[in-house]
């Protein structure tokens, strides 16, 4: 009874010589394998140290490949059926050394990290804006997806992806890879680099379910601040995002082959996601430890980008409007982020800024000077103005409009002799120049004040059409030159009392054609 456990629990067992390396796209052959590690955890991507010794004639080939950059390896599993390989790791050879034995062959030492490293480039910093709230996270991974088609790479999603992101989202010096970890965090899962090299965004049912029993396997139950894990060390190769089924007791694997819920059994577990694991060979044996979990009560902290911090972005009014008695705007962030990579780059940067994402604007708040009541001759952002963005803590959401910086027209705040303020363009225009104060409205003009005093050198009224002078008591003109009035036809009418008309030093003088006295 217990050789047939023994024999069902030899799936996922492998040996050195199980190993198949391929490297630059051919397979690798008479070579001894002294060391091979492969880590795989969530958020990062898998990471390959492996030893060989090789005979001499192999190492010819090896020169030849280590002149290369960007060189690919794979590794592959076979078991008892050569025709069916595990392919647990691909990826691009960071670190390659030779080591010449002379007659005895050499020794070769490769770190490699998998494709996901291309997500990931440090020299590749991305700018971009989703203000759209409708669009998903999955619309994002395809927007994303789109820069490596030539690379053949793609980011998986799994459902939990298929969800609006609800608010304003911007990529701010962040590589690719950086940013979907911060996206999936918001969303309480990860990214996974899986078996065949796929790249997930959330965890994705594999279908086969991995075994691990105590019998066969020591584990132990882990408290990690808010999460709980088991940690395990296996005679199995788990790869990250596996599913594994832990029990303590040998009747596990007879209740799952007779269909029955496992349950059912006192000593089963269930079944549990693996969040980190170790591949290693001990002993000619490839051995596993993993910390394994349930994605369901698993504790991801909610990352942010700290480099936004204090950071401002020039970006192009494009509506002004209140949202319930807020000054409010909505802002094109594409030219303000060329800028800024333009800004930044260098000889080594590949750093890329991208045009704003979606159809509609996220509104943003904007400041104003301090009155609920008045707003002064405090300027109203135009459309195209460049206005700066700023963002105050590491949380994008909390964006907000400070002033026009670069504005194109704003160079007259430089001269100080002249000030203007205009409303719907000229429906009404305030010019306050050093010599010159001119005012324009559209339809009306109006000054009221118990008293109202104007002087000057040269005083002139004039209308187009009507002209009216009108005092509810007394109204005097006084000229101490001369006066004159001009006008096609005069009317001089007292409605109430007599009109005087006197000459204190002088004749009165009435001409015309004819004087008429009634």
């Amino acid at each position: 009874m217990k050789m047939g456990n023994e024999s069902a629990n030899m799936e996922n067992m492998y040996e050195g010589k199980n190993i198949g390396i391929i490297l630059d796209k051919k397979n690798l052959d008479n070579f001894v394998i002294r060391e091979f590690v492969l880590n795989e955890n969530i958020n990062e991507h898998q990471k390959l140290e492996i030893q060989l010794e090789m005979d001499e004639e192999q190492r010819k080939n090896l020169e030849r490949i280590i002149e290369k950059e960007n060189v690919e390896i794979e590794i592959e599993l076979s078991g008892l059926d050569q025709n069916v390989r595990r392919k647990i790791f691909c990826g691009i050879v960071d670190y390659f050394e030779i080591l010449d034995y002379g007659s005895y062959g050499c020794r070769i030492l490769m770190k490699a990290f998998s494709k996901s490293i291309i997500f990931d480039r440090k020299n590749e910093k991305k700018y971009r804006v989703f203000q759209d709230t409708s669009l998903m996270f999955s619309d994002i991974i395809n927007e994303i997806n789109k820069d490596y088609a030539d690379k053949k790479l793609e980011i998986k999603y799994s459902d939990i992806a298929k969800k609006q992101i609800g608010s304003l989202v911007v990529q701010f010096d962040e590589t690719d890879w950086e940013f979907l970890v911060r996206l999936a965090s918001q969303l309480k899962t990860g990214l996974f680099v899986v078996e065949q090299g796929i790249i997930l965004f959330g965890m994705v049912e594999m279908g086969e379910v991995k075994k691990e029993n105590k019998y066969f396997s020591d584990y132990s139950l882990v408290r990690d601040y808010k999460n709980l894990y088991y940690k395990v060390q296996s005679n199995k190769v788990i790869n990250l995002g596996d599913t594994v089924s832990i029990s303590e007791n040998t009747e596990k694997n007879k209740a799952e082959e007779n269909g029955k819920n496992s349950e059912d059994f006192n000593g089963s577990k269930g079944s549990f996601s693996v969040l980190k694991t170790k591949i290693f060979l001990k002993d000619f044996i490839l051995k596993s430890e993993f910390l394994a979990t349930n994605m369901g009560s698993y504790h991801i902290f909610k990352k942010y980008n700290k480099k936004i911090r204090g950071c401002r972005i020039e970006a192009n009014v494009e509506r002004v409007f209140e949202d319930g008695g807020i000054a409010k705007m909505e802002v094109k962030f594409s030219e303000g982020l060329k800028r800024i990579v333009q800004e930044r780059n260098n000889s080594e940067s590949n750093d890329r800024a991208y045009d704003d994402y979606g159809l509609k604007r996220f509104p943003l708040s904007y400041q104003t000077f301090y009155s609920q009541t008045n707003t002064g001759f405090f300027c109203t952002p135009e459309v195209n103005d460049t206005v700066e963005v700023y963002f105050p803590n590491e949380d994008e959401r909390f964006a907000k409009v400070s002033w026009a910086i670069n504005n194109k027209g704003n160079g007259r705040f430089s001269d100080y002799t002249k000030r203007n303020f205009q409303v719907n363009q000229s429906d009404f225009n305030f010019n306050l120049n050093l010599n010159a104060f001119e005012v324009k409205t559209a339809e009306k003009y109006s000054v009221e004040s118990p008293n109202i005093v104007e002087n000057a050198d040269n005083f002139v009224n004039k209308a187009t059409q009507n002209l009216v002078v009108a005092s509810d008591n007394y109204l005097g003109i006084e000229s101490i030159g001369d006066a004159d009035f001009y006008a096609s036809k005069i009317n001089i009418i007292g409605k109430e009392k007599e009109i005087t008309v006197e000459s204190l030093s002088s004749d009165v003088r009435i001409k015309g054609k004819k004087v008429h006295s009634n």
